[in-house]
């Protein structure tokens, strides 16, 4: 469980079939019983963890064989009535 003021580092692969090596690479891992449940754009992956409680307070792409989105998120304050 994470405590009321920590930070959740969310890091995902995403862009999965963008260029031939990122392609290449999920094959690759495909093969090897890798098995990718969600294949997020960017912009997808973190309307997702939004949508889901989160606020965004840092976001960096990351170019790799297959692209990582490094985020860390925080819990979104509840508003009281």
């Amino acid at each position: 469980m994470l405590k009321d003021d920590g930070i959740l580092i969310a890091p995902n692969f995403v862009e999965h079939n963008v260029g031939f090596a990122s392609k290449l690479w999920s094959g690759i891992l495909k093969l090897a019983g890798v098995k990718f449940e969600h294949q997020w754009s960017a912009k997808e992956y973190l309307h997702f963890l939004q949508s889901h409680g989160w606020r965004i307070v840092h976001t960096e792409t990351l170019a790799a064989r297959i692209t990582l989105e490094y985020t860390e998120c925080v819990k979104k304050m509840q508003a009281h009535t």
